[in-house]
């Protein structure tokens, strides 16, 4: 006959669990079986919930539809359509001559209001293009602009001397210290559509141009040992352009050695200097023969937004 096996007792060396009243067990199993109802009777539509919420962050949009189709920049309400379905902002049907044909598809017929794009403005929120250093800001697409000109988060500065680990933010104010004290440049204060002279001396130099409006510009003269001219550049210290704000006109006459004039006009180019100096910046050259100890090209810029 088999030994039956010793019976061996567990003993729990935890400190013991107060059971819980039988109301309350009771009362969790209910709770817990109503639960399990609830997703057996709705989890149809608790899928198709996540189905359309997976699908509402998939889905993208090509924000310059959203611009008029005259001036181009952003619509906001009110919105106003031709019979085609061209959009055009209210400014800009004020401006039309001829407010009964489409500026853009020349279709006979009034403007009429489009309340379904006014909607469709007044609910999209666009982040800021800041978000990567630490904005959280949504704001409507036509309010994009005016939030990110005076964002606190902006896209920082450097310096374009290559050794130099300055950075700072875009306020003017702290590169303008950096440039005169840190580096010793030279500056010359402007107001727009007024020329000023720039010394040309015999060696590379940094300039820093400070428009009326507080906006930095540097002005750099390149004197490459190979080469046999010298070479000019104007950049705008700001970290994007929304778009083009200023131009500069650059303008060189000698007659002493020989009569030679140049001038060049061109769109400045705004930079945070992230790698040094922008590549292909150089806008005007001159050649050293034409130069002297008393040469100085004449300089305009223009505000082309103001």
């Amino acid at each position: 006959m088999a030994a039956t096996p010793p019976q061996i007792a567990h003993r729990s060396y935890g400190r013991a669990q107060a059971a819980r009243p039988p109301g309350v067990q009771d009362l969790l199993r209910g709770e817990a079986k109503q639960r399990a109802a609830a997703a057996s009777r709705g989890g149809g539509n608790g899928r198709r919930h996540e189905e359309r919420c997976r699908r509402r962050h998939q889905r993208t949009l090509e924000l310059d539809v959203l611009d008029c189709a005259v001036c181009w920049q952003a619509l906001c309400p009110p919105v106003f359509q031709c019979a085609v379905g061209h959009l055009i902002c209210s400014s800009c049907l004020a401006k039309l001559p001829n407010r009964k044909k489409c500026y853009t598809c020349s279709r006979k017929g009034d403007y009429n209001r489009c309340y379904s794009m006014d909607k469709v403005l007044g609910s999209m929120q666009v982040p800021c293009s800041n978000a990567r250093y630490g904005c959280t800001v949504k704001t409507s697409y036509h309010q994009k602009q005016e939030h990110e000109a005076t964002c606190p988060h902006d896209e920082p500065c450097f310096c374009p001397v290559s050794c130099c680990g300055f950075s700072g933010g875009p306020a003017a104010a702290t590169h303008l210290r950096h440039f005169l004290t840190d580096h010793g440049w030279p500056s010359t204060e402007f107001s727009y559509g007024a020329s000023f002279d720039v010394a040309v001396r015999d060696e590379d130099e940094m300039r820093v141009l400070i428009g009326d409006d507080g906006h930095l510009f540097l002005l750099t003269v390149a004197l490459k040992p190979s080469s046999c001219v010298v070479d000019f550049s104007v950049v705008c210290v700001r970290p994007r352009d929304v778009e083009p704000k200023f131009r500069c006109i650059m303008a060189f006459g000698s007659w002493k050695n020989s009569n030679y004039y140049a001038r060049s006009e061109f769109q400045v180019t705004s930079t945070a200097f992230f790698g040094g100096m922008p590549p292909e910046c150089v806008m005007f050259s001159v050649p050293k023969l034409c130069l002297d100890k008393d040469s100085s090209i004449h300089v305009t810029m223009h505000n082309t937004l103001a």
